[in-house]
Order: structure tokens, then sequence, then C-alpha cells
């Protein structure tokens, strides 16, 4: 099988649908870290439970924000990426379309 069987369609369209997507999931991650809150007293499940569960807690809301902040981190490269992707199909369509015309160098 060689390349010269294959045919490849890329829509600019949906590309761009794409990273908007992914830019509002980047967002929802956003949102979804600012509202991740644990910041509980010592006595929140009583003197008993203060050395254990607080501390507990606080740490799953903190490593929950971490999570967050790296998927948002991820989205936001995955919306770049389709990005740059896009821009680059649409040059090589351009030069290709410019060879064909005669007018490319």
């Amino acid at each position: 099988m060689t390349a010269a069987n294959q045919r490849i369609e890329i829509d600019g369209g949906v590309l761009k649908k794409q990273a908007s997507l992914v830019r509002d999931a980047s967002g929802a991650f956003a949102s979804a870290a600012d509202g991740v809150t644990a910041d509980l007293p010592q006595e929140a499940f009583g003197l008993l439970s203060r050395g254990l569960v607080v501390p507990l807690a606080n740490a799953v809301a903190d490593r929950a924000r971490e999570f967050l902040a790296s998927a948002q981190n991820l989205a936001d490269r995955v919306a770049d990426g389709v990005d740059d992707a896009t821009t680059a199909f649409s040059t090589v369509e351009q030069d290709a379309v410019d060879v064909f015309a005669g007018t490319g160098g």
C-alpha cells in the first residue's frame, strides 16, 4: 500500500470545532478547581478525628486541585496543537494550490 492510493481529507471547520470543545473543557477544569476547597479546622470532625480525617481531607482537596490544574494544562496544550495543525494543513493546502496554479515557487 502506498501513499499514492490514500485519500486524506482535512476539514478545517471540524478542527476548529475540536479546538473550541477542548478549550471549553479547559475552562470547565479551571472552574472545577476553583470549587475544590477543604480548608477544614482541626476540630471539624471532633477531637478524636482531628489528627487523621482533617489532614486527609485537606490532602485530597489539594491533590484534586493539582489534578484539575494538570487536566486544564493538558486541554490547553491539545487545543493549541489542534490550532497549530489546522494552520499547518491550511498552509500545505494553499502551497499545493499555488503550485498547481503555477503561482508557487
